[in-house]
């Protein structure tokens, strides 16, 4: 990316947004559980957050990954309450983005031998635009069916950007005990996303 890149990127990201009104409107709704708020969320956020995310890691599919992790884990802030200023979710949504690309970028500097790179389950990907909002709000129906403790895990990992030894120290636990339950959780949403996911293709085929 030349240094003319970024101020283009940037202004993307600011017009692709909607306005304060819209995104006060959205947050509204999502608390309110409305469906269609959250695919609304998906499809007026997704492009601004990819062009953030292109523009800082340089690896469109990391990208991807990344914009599906962000989406998931504003939404998960929006439905508790989290998003103090409703007109400013484009700033919050940004801002996660931004803490995840430099996450992606410190872990790839980060010494193989460290704990904290230990391969774990992923979320759900999200491959076909049509989908999108329809797996965001899913996942964000398995949260909220997890544990209080592996929902808290996820949310200190998506929202906050935290490492399992970060959980530990915030949770009193151990960092093996924070990754085996994360593991966990991860799986029960993954699991859950596509058990709805089939059915749901399968309806829509008979």
């Amino acid at each position: 990316m030349t240094a003319h890149d970024a101020p283009t990127a940037a202004s993307s990201e600011r017009s692709d947004l909607p306005s304060s009104d819209e995104q006060s409107d959205l947050v509204a709704r999502i608390r309110r559980g409305d469906p269609a708020a959250e695919d609304e969320f998906v499809r007026g956020f997704q492009r601004a957050v990819l062009v953030l995310l292109r523009a800082r890691t340089g690896d469109g599919e990391a990208s991807r990954d990344l914009a599906q992790e962000a989406l998931f884990a504003a939404l998960v802030a929006v439905r508790a309450g989290r998003v103090r200023e409703a007109d400013k979710l484009g700033a919050f949504v940004c801002s996660t983005a931004r803490n995840l690309a430099l996450k992606f970028q410190r872990s790839k500097r980060r010494r193989p031998v460290s704990m904290d790179t230990v391969p774990e389950p992923a979320a759900p990907s999200l491959h076909a635009s049509v989908e999108d909002g329809e797996r965001v709000r899913l996942v964000g129906d398995a949260l909220a069916c997890l544990e209080d403790g592996e929902r808290a895990i996820l949310q200190l990992t998506w929202v906050d950007g935290c490492t399992p030894r970060d959980i530990a120290a915030r949770l009193s636990l151990s960092s093996d005990v924070v990754r085996a339950r994360k593991s966990r959780a991860l799986k029960k949403v993954t699991d859950y996303v596509r058990r709805h996911l089939h059915g749901r293709r399968r309806a829509s085929s008979d």
